[in-house]
């Protein structure tokens, strides 16, 4: 599957494939998500490369400077949506982020589980890659982030 060889072998995919290749995934159940999960995005920082990279995205900066380290679902109602790695290389809830809940809702003409944050007008849109892949769309309410154009990312267990 091509969404599995943009994790595994880096790249950056257009928001226009990245939009295609969500649009065409199964739907999930607020149950799939339960689960300690890593995670990554589709921003490849290849510095040998003679192309001229794709802007970052500001959500990608973000993680990076939280150190995300994916997020853990206890439930639908207790959620860590953003763990981060420590200086001494331990992974912890980054309480700055609050947690949030799951709920089944449509986006995108498609029902499917989402994680809603408590503290941040925030909802990540998730849909099955495999087993033990999913792929996320991050919808903001910030104008800054939706001027940046669509953030998708994926979670692995």
């Amino acid at each position: 599957m091509r969404i599995l060889s943009f994790i595994e072998d880096g790249g950056t995919p257009s928001a226009h494939e990245l939009s295609a290749l969500f649009d065409a995934l199964a739907p999930i159940t607020p149950q799939d998500l339960e689960g300690d999960w890593s995670g990554g995005d589709f921003h490849d920082s290849d510095t040998n490369s003679k192309e001229e990279p794709p802007p970052v995205h500001p959500c990608h900066a973000m993680l990076e400077n939280y150190r995300w380290a994916g997020m853990v679902v206890r439930g639908a109602e207790d959620v860590l949506p953003v763990m981060s790695w420590t200086d001494d290389g331990q992974r912890v809830h980054s309480t700055y982020w609050g947690g949030g809940q799951l709920r089944e809702l449509k986006h995108r003409g498609v029902v499917s589980a989402s994680l809603i944050f408590d503290c941040y007008p925030i909802i990540d849109h998730f849909r099955r890659v495999s087993d033990n892949t999913l792929m996320a769309l991050l919808d903001a309410k910030d104008k800054h982030l939706k001027d940046a154009g669509p953030y998708f990312f994926w979670i692995r267990k």
